[in-house]
């Protein structure tokens, strides 16, 4: 047996190939990856703005609770939810266009959102959506609106708002699984449940549990969540923990041909 041959028998960082192609060969997961892909090219700017909105929101927490950059930060947590809200009207089928009218009023934009979802605990953040828009137009000295205090003490409230955002958004039938498991390598849909776990996200990890209570009680359940939601891809997330190992297996492999 030669290295090459011998690399090919090395388990992947999840499963061997084996198991790969009979995961991948079924009627069932044939399906689910053709409507799954449909749904992706589908909801291209709803997935743009998801994108953004979970990169504000991890920004924000670390100006405000790593760097204690207040002002900035919650300005920053003004438009991941935003953001969130305009997701849930690009869900519904908005035109991205038609979002734009609602510019920066993020109370306005709940209400919208509640008005097309149902969703009646939404309008429990109506008074933080409220402060957001202050914070947000603050920025500036001379805001007609300001805000009248900067809280840190706002962390909390934001990190249950935005896991309800994530976990309630009425994506597609389609692609709902996305919401735990992200897809292809874990990008077609990199909600803060897949950043927690899959390894291309690792550095983000921290920055999303610091302080975090929300996620901090739920991590057993996300964690089996997402291991079960990744296997609708070809090609799922890998853990970092199980991408360390796999180069482990491959390099224990290597060593032993360059002893030869």
């Amino acid at each position: 047996m030669d290295l090459l041959h011998e690399m090919t028998l090395i388990k992947g960082p999840i499963e061997t190939q084996e198991e790969t192609i009979k995961r991948i060969s079924t009627d069932v997961f044939k399906s689910t990856i053709k409507d799954t892909q449909l749904g992706v090219s589908k909801n291209k700017a709803l997935r743009e703005m998801h994108e953004i909105a979970v990169e504000d929101y991890i920004a924000s927490r670390h100006a405000v609770l790593e760097l204690g950059l207040l002002r900035n930060g919650l300005a920053l947590a003004a438009q991941a939810i935003e953001k969130f809200l305009k997701c849930y009207l690009l869900a519904s089928g908005f035109a991205i266009k038609n979002t734009r009218k609602f510019s920066h009023k993020i109370h306005s934009l709940l209400k919208k959102a509640h008005e097309i979802s149902k969703q009646n605990d939404l309008l429990k953040y109506s008074s933080f959506c409220k402060e957001l828009e202050k914070w947000f137009n603050s920025r500036y000295p001379d805001s007609v609106n300001p805000a009248s205090k900067w809280m840190r003490g706002a962390i909390p409230e934001f990190d249950e708002f935005v896991c309800y955002l994530e976990e309630n958004m009425p994506l597609p039938v389609s692609i709902k699984h996305l919401k735990y498991g992200g897809g292809e390598l874990g990008h077609q849909w990199s909600s803060i449940f897949v950043r927690l776990y899959a390894a291309a996200f690792s550095q983000q990890r921290v920055a999303l549990l610091n302080e975090n209570a929300v996620l901090m009680s739920r991590l057993n359940e996300l964690e089996k969540r997402f291991l079960a939601n990744r296997l609708a891809a070809v090609i799922p997330s890998s853990t970092l923990n199980e991408s360390v190992e796999y180069t482990d297996r491959v390099q224990a492999v290597i060593r032993k041909y360059e002893k030869k």
